[in-house]
């Protein structure tokens, strides 16, 4: 997961053509997916049934966060 997100990374920074920077970013996006799905799979395995909505709510909302993006809508 980490190494698939830094290796894309680090494939972005040196990349000298649209090939590699395509490469790049599919292991960066699969690195990516892989570290939500397995935050999903923690928190439904360790959160109350009656939390569970809030907890996989948060973490869903945090990824719109870093963005700068509001949920409602504007920046």
């Amino acid at each position: 997961m980490i190494v698939c997100m830094t290796v894309g990374l680090i494939m972005m920074d040196r990349c000298n053509n649209v090939e590699t920077y395509c490469a790049a970013q599919v292991f960066n996006s699969v690195g990516s997916a892989s570290v939500d799905f397995t935050m999903i799979i923690f928190i439904a395995d360790t959160s109350a049934p009656t939390k569970r909505a809030f907890w996989l709510g948060f973490v869903g909302s945090l990824q719109y966060h870093s963005l700068g993006i509001r949920p409602g809508g504007g920046i």
